[in-house]
């Protein structure tokens, strides 16, 4: 397929390739939505893939905790 060589190949340039509608509209809704209901507002502790470790919400400027 031309299109998957053109994306293997702009991968190979530059190191990374952008593939547009690879998952639904509704599938990033439902994302949101888990995160506004369950994630932001949880008191307790969420394991972070950056640190590897259970931690705390912090919030900052940009995002702010639930009421």
């Amino acid at each position: 397929d031309d299109d998957l060589k053109k994306a293997n190949d702009y991968y190979n340039d530059n190191g990374y390739v952008i593939f547009s509608s690879a998952v639904s509209v509704e599938t990033c809704e439902k994302i949101r939505e888990y995160w506004d209901n369950e994630v932001k507002p949880h008191k307790g502790t969420i394991y972070r893939q950056a640190t590897a470790k259970a931690e705390k919400n912090i919030f900052n400027e940009n995002i702010k905790a639930s009421n």
